[in-house]
C-alpha cells in the first residue's frame, strides 16, 4: 500500500466546508462574546471596509495556500521513504540516489514557497490588527472623552488602562492567537480527508480509525479540561485587576499626587498582586500537568495503530510516515486551544475588560457629533514624548 496523495478538489472541498462554517460560528461568536461592540466599530464601518475584508481575505487566501502546501509536502513524505524503503529492499543500483533528485527539488520548491509566505503573513496580518486596534481605540476615546462619558466612566477602574493597554492586548492576542487558530483550522480540515484516506483499506482495522481516535480523544480531552481550567479566566482578571490598581498607584506616585505614593500602600497593593499570582500559579501547575499527560498520549495512537501494520507489510513505511505526519497536523489543530489556553484566558479576560468599559460609556447613538470621520486617528504631527527615551533609528 503506497502513499496517496489527495486531489486538489478534495483539499479545496474541505476548506471551503471549514470556511462556511466557521464564518457563521465566528460571526455569532463575536456578537456573543463582544455584544457586537468591537465587532461593529471594525467590520461595519464604511471607514475600514477595505482592511477589514479585504486585506483579511487577502491573508485568508495566502493561508489556504499554505494549507495545501502542507498536504503535498505531506504526500511527498510517503513518495520520499516508500523510495528509500524499495533501496533497501532491491539489489544495489537498482535504486539510487539520483532516483532521489527529483523529490528534492520538488521539495526546494513548496517548502521555499511556503518558507518565504510565513513572513509576508505576519506582516500583512499585524497591520490588519492594528487597523482593528485603531478602530476601536478611536470610538472608545470618543465616547470616553465626551462629557456624558467622562461622567459615566468614573464607576469604572483604570479607564485609560483599558483604552491603551486593553486595546493593545486584544490586537496582540488576534494577531497570535487569531493566526494559530486559523493555522490549526485549517490544517485540520485540510488533514482529515488525508487521514481518513491513509487509514482506511488496512486489515484488521476500520476505515478511518486514527481520525476517529484524534477526534474522540479531544473531545474527551476538552471535556475534561473545562473541569479542570473552569476557574483560570476569573483568576486571570482578577490578576489583571490587580495589576491596574498597582500601575494607577505608582503614576499618581511619580505625577507627585497629594495623598499616594505612600510605601505601605504600594506595599499593600502589591501583597494583593502577590496572592492572586499564587493562587493562579498553584491552578495552572495542575492544569499543565494534565494538558502535558493528555498531548502525550494522544501522540502514541499512531504509533500504537500502525506499527504492528508496518512489521507484518500491511503498509509501507511511506505510508506510515505519511499517516503519522497527517496525524500529527490534524492533532496539532485540534490541541491548539489546549496548549494555548493560559492564553486564551487572558484574552477572555481582555474582552471582558473592554466590555466593561463599553457598558459603562454612552451609546453612539445618543452623542450627537459622532459620525464616521471620529472612527479615524488620521494622520498628523505627533507631540512630543516628555520624559520618555525612546531608541533612534
Amino acid at each position: 500500500m503506497g502513499g496517496k496523495k489527495p486531489s486538489l478538489a478534495l483539499v479545496l472541498t474541505s476548506v471551503l466546508l471549514w470556511g462556511g462554517g466557521v464564518a457563521r460560528s465566528h460571526h455569532l461568536l463575536v456578537l456573543l462574546v463582544c455584544e457586537s461592540q468591537m465587532y461593529h466599530q471594525y467590520f461595519c464601518s464604511s471607514a475600514w471596509v477595505v482592511s477589514a475584508y479585504g486585506l483579511g481575505g487577502l491573508i485568508l487566501t495566502l493561508w489556504i495556500v499554505n494549507a495545501y502546501l502542507n498536504v503535498q509536502l505531506n504526500a511527498w513524505t510517503a513518495r520520499f521513504y516508500d523510495l528509500m524503503q524499495n533501496a533497501t529492499k532491491m539489489e544495489p543500483g537498482v535504486v539510487t540516489f539520483d532516483d532521489a533528485q527529483p523529490l528534492f527539488v520538488e521539495w526546494a520548491v513548496m517548502s521555499g514557497i511556503n518558507v518565504c509566505s510565513k513572513p509576508i503573513i505576519n506582516w500583512l496580518t499585524r497591520h490588519w490588527a492594528f487597523y482593528w486596534r485603531e478602530a476601536l481605540t478611536a470610538d472608545l476615546l470618543f465616547r470616553w472623552r465626551s462629557k456624558a462619558g467622562s461622567e459615566s466612566a468614573r464607576r469604572i477602574e483604570g479607564a485609560s488602562q483599558r483604552v491603551q493597554d486593553d486595546c493593545y492586548q486584544l490586537s496582540r492576542f488576534l494577531c497570535d492567537l487569531g493566526q494559530g487558530i486559523l493555522a490549526a483550522f485549517l490544517e485540520l480540515i485540510t488533514f482529515c480527508p488525508v487521514l481518513w484516506s491513509l487509514s482506511s483499506g488496512i486489515e484488521g482495522l476500520p476505515n478511518g480509525l486514527l481520525m476517529w481516535a484524534a477526534l474522540g480523544g479531544f473531545v474527551l480531552g476538552y471535556a475534561v479540561s473545562i473541569l479542570v481550567g473552569w476557574r483560570l479566566v476569573s483568576l486571570e482578571y482578577n490578576n489583571q485587576a490587580a495589576e491596574a490598581a498597582f500601575r494607577k498607584e505608582l503614576v499618581y506616585a511619580e505625577d507627585e499626587v497629594q495623598g499616594h505614593g505612600e510605601l505601605s500602600v504600594s506595599h499593600g497593593l502589591f501583597r494583593a498582586l502577590r496572592r492572586v499570582y499564587y493562587t493562579l500559579f498553584a491552578h495552572l501547575l495542575y492544569f499543565e500537568t494534565w494538558s502535558a499527560l493528555f498531548l502525550k498520549a494522544m501522540s502514541l495512537i499512531p504509533l500504537v495503530v500502525l506499527a504492528p501494520h508496518v512489521y507484518n507489510r500491511s503498509i509501507t513505511l511511506g505510508t506510515y510516515m505519511q499517516a503519522v505526519g497527517a496525524f500529527n497536523s490534524v492533532t496539532e489543530g485540534m490541541s491548539q486551544p489546549l496548549s494555548r489556553w493560559v492564553d486564551f484566558n487572558i484574552m477572555l479576560s481582555v474582552v471582558r475588560r473592554l466590555r466593561e468599559f463599553e457598558s459603562a460609556l454612552p451609546p453612539r447613538e445618543v452623542l450627537k457629533t459622532y459620525d464616521e470621520s471620529s472612527r479615524l486617528i488620521g494622520s498628523g504631527p505627533e507631540p512630543e514624548l516628555h520624559g520618555m527615551r525612546t531608541i533612534e533609528e
